[in-house]
């Protein structure tokens, strides 16, 4: 495979910058460090462009709806852009499915490859639409598993994420 012209990377990591950025208290994304390792690692390997494409996280005091604006910062070096999204509770999660696919495929071009964090849903959504309108391939950064050990409602989204998911690593 070609080193392609830019790895657009669908997760939705953030770090201090976006913190700040939001403007309300949100919970500290654990895996930072880690995955701040990871794209260094990558963008050295690789020597092309990465973009880190992300839907906002929910708030960790306020219960009220809000109406989050799409927002431009960078996470570790890399520039990220987060989607907007109406975050009120029990409407967050299905609005963030279909404002992240746009938003995906709106900061997607041909010639990008795509690389999902795990099978989530609204990674696999985001995807599926890029594949079609672009032709983009898929990478999958498969790191635990969580998907299978979920049990209760997340698992009702984790199945189907990963049946609707592995056609797209697989080049299908």
């Amino acid at each position: 495979m070609n080193t392609p012209r830019r790895l657009v990377i669908l997760s939705n990591v953030y770090d201090e910058s976006y913190r700040k950025a939001r403007g309300e208290e949100i919970p500290a994304c654990l895996s930072s460090p880690k995955r701040r390792d990871l794209f260094t690692a990558i963008q050295l390997a690789l020597g092309c462009e990465l973009l880190v494409l992300s839907s906002p996280p929910r708030a960790s005091l306020r219960r009220h709806g809000r109406w989050l604006p799409a927002v431009a910062t960078s996470f570790a070096r890399f520039p990220q852009f987060v989607c907007a999204n109406w975050d009120r509770p029990k409407l967050r999660i299905p609005f963030s499915w279909l404002m992240y696919a746009f938003h995906v495929a709106r900061h997607t071009r041909k010639g990008d490859v795509l690389m999902m964090d795990n099978f989530e849903l609204i990674y696999v959504l985001a995807a599926w639409l890029c594949r079609l309108l672009y032709g983009c391939p898929v990478l999958l950064d498969y790191e635990d598993g969580k998907h299978l050990t979920d049990r209760g409602w997340p698992r009702l989204i984790s199945g189907p994420a990963e049946f609707l998911g592995k056609p797209l690593v697989r080049g299908g």
